[in-house]
């Protein structure tokens, strides 16, 4: 090799050095910015999780309000806007906590509804502009199951999705509360929609441990 060519050669080394050197520290300062993110994320997830804590401990009373704002003993919610009619136009006897609990439920839907968005433009919208060149086989996948779980959970929270044939395995766990099997299938589509949010929320959590290993 000549001069020229040696030459040229150790150039081409430093550009390709300094070029890996310029990556790893876009990586580093990206998984830095994740890290900050997931850490709030943790906080806001506890804050959600308490608050649908309390709920499950009234459960037993939200039964009873599902049950107290049917038209028909058989009646399917199968949709939160048809909730929001029945308990707008239920006439509540006193000292009746109908409307309270169906508040608390509508709530947490809305602190779920709160906590996708905070997540897609923060914690989506950041990784979304991480150069693709730079993201390794595990951070795609780990993206692309997230983009998953945002449009799962976008879909769960419309007022006009069907929700009576959703399952959780949760709901078998209330059967004290109902005569038979067939009244809990009648409610057990809206009782699985918190706990279905609640595992996609921690789920997340998960992702975002899995994105930075």
């Amino acid at each position: 090799m000549d001069e020229k060519s040696r030459r040229k050669r150790q150039r081409e080394m430093v550009k390709d050095q300094e070029a890996k050197q310029r990556r790893e520290e876009n990586r580093s300062k990206h998984l830095t910015l994740i890290k900050k993110l997931h850490s709030h994320y943790s906080r806001q997830l506890n804050a959600c999780l308490v608050s649908l804590s309390k709920f499950d401990k009234a459960i037993k009373y939200f039964i009873r309000a599902l049950k107290d704002i049917r038209q028909e003993d058989d009646e399917r919610i199968s949709s939160l806007k048809l909730l929001e009619e029945r308990i707008n136009n239920y006439i509540q006897p006193e000292e009746n906590g109908t409307h309270i609990i169906i508040d608390a439920f509508f709530l947490n839907i809305q602190n779920f509804r709160l906590f996708r968005k905070q997540i897609k433009m923060n914690i989506y919208k950041t990784m979304k502009s991480y150069p693709d060149e730079l993201m390794s086989g595990l951070q795609r996948r780990t993206m692309g199951e997230l983009e998953v779980i945002l449009n799962t959970w976008s879909t769960l929270t419309t007022p006009n999705y069907d929700i009576s044939k959703l399952d959780h395995s949760s709901v078998d766990d209330l059967s004290q509360y109902f005569e038979d099997e067939q009244d809990t299938e009648i409610v057990r589509g809206i009782l699985s929609l918190l706990p279905k949010l609640a595992d996609m929320a921690n789920r997340v959590d998960f992702l975002l441990i899995k994105y930075q290993m």
